[in-house]
């Protein structure tokens, strides 16, 4: 059904037998979704849940940049989504994995 909602995910989403089954991430991208995950956890063990939903807001678009794939996007999803969360829950953690220009 995935596939044929988003059309380009199809090759993302098959899996060959005997193929490992892992995310087609590269490093810094796994990195930095670690880290969000465990600073998500962090919030809402702190109770700071609407911290912790808009960490979970801002993650929930990475896999479409993981699907295309390109630098452009990625700044984008940077300027949209990273930015404003760390400048209004005033985080920088995050800046180890800035895209570069």
């Amino acid at each position: 059904m995935i596939s044929y909602l988003i059309p380009r995910w199809k090759g993302q989403l098959i899996v060959e037998e005997g193929e490992l089954q892992e995310l087609i991430f590269n490093s810094k991208l796994k990195e930095f979704t670690i880290r969000a995950l465990e600073l998500m956890k962090t919030y809402i063990m702190a109770q700071e849940y609407e911290s912790a939903y808009e960490l979970a807001d801002m993650l929930h678009a990475l896999p479409e940049i993981v699907i295309d794939n390109n630098k452009k996007g990625l700044k984008q999803y940077w300027k949209n989504y990273v930015k404003p969360f760390q400048k209004k829950w005033k985080c920088n953690i995050f800046n180890e994995w800035k895209p570069t220009s």
